[in-house]
């Protein structure tokens, strides 16, 4: 009660309020306090008055209220701190979770854009190759035509040959159309080849019909030689008459 090192009390117990809790500070301010006072009380201070000790007392207590307030405040502003920290965090995950979705979206509608672009790619190309097709039937069926209409001596199993030409090409136009429709089938997975015994030597017959005008338009002679016995094939006699 009378050393001259009382006085560290009061850094002391600052220091206190600012490293711990709430409640520290205050126990080991009034504990000091009792102390201070139950000394005073036992030993007794010489050469110093009563109100000197009261006043010094009395400084010791407002001091650790003082301490317990800065405490108080000091364990809210980490509390708040804790709080902007976890709340932060937070947002930095849902801006991460954010980002990463936006990311899939955008992988999403790459990948849809480049799946847009094959198909326009697949539906120019599919156009070209219809078009290649049709045109030969049409060809055909012109050429023949025109033969009919300008050549009038033509004998009556000649133009009844050319005139079921015509027809077999209209037939196979028709066979083009629904192949185009074989291949929205064969897109929803319902396509079917039909598979039966096919005889080549009329597949390179009705081939010859086929292409035998234009060959004759165009000056070029056209032969062909095909065994009279010819063995029949597995395979499917549309698809194999389009090639």
């Amino acid at each position: 009660s009378q050393s001259p090192f009382r006085v560290l009390y009061f850094p002391l117990i600052v220091l206190l309020a600012l490293r711990t809790n709430l409640y520290t500070p205050l126990k080991a301010g009034f504990t000091f306090c009792v102390l201070f006072l139950l000394m005073v009380f036992f030993y007794g201070v010489p050469h110093r008055e009563l109100p000197d000790i009261a006043a010094e007392t009395l400084a010791f207590f407002l001091v650790t209220i003082a301490a317990g307030y800065v405490a108080r405040d000091i364990e809210a502003a980490r509390v708040r701190a804790a709080n902007a920290t976890a709340t932060f965090r937070g947002l930095n995950e849902e801006n991460k979770q954010k980002s990463l979705e936006l990311q899939t979206a955008l992988d999403a509608l790459s990948k849809a854009h480049l799946q847009l672009q094959e198909t326009e790619r697949i539906k120019s190309r599919f156009l070209a190759d219809i078009s290649h097709e049709l045109r030969t039937p049409l060809t055909s069926i012109r050429s023949y035509s025109e033969i009919l209409l300008d050549y009038k001596d033509i004998d009556d199993a000649t133009r009844r040959d050319f005139i079921h030409t015509i027809n077999d090409e209209s037939v196979r136009m028709t066979l083009m159309i629904n192949e185009n429709l074989d291949l929205l089938r064969m897109e929803a997975g319902k396509f079917e080849i039909n598979i039966t015994s096919v005889n080549p030597r009329l597949l390179i017959e009705v081939s010859i019909k086929v292409v035998a005008p234009m060959a004759e338009k165009k000056g070029l002679p056209l032969i062909v030689d095909v065994p009279a016995e010819f063995p029949l094939v597995k395979g499917d006699q549309n698809q194999l008459t389009q090639v």
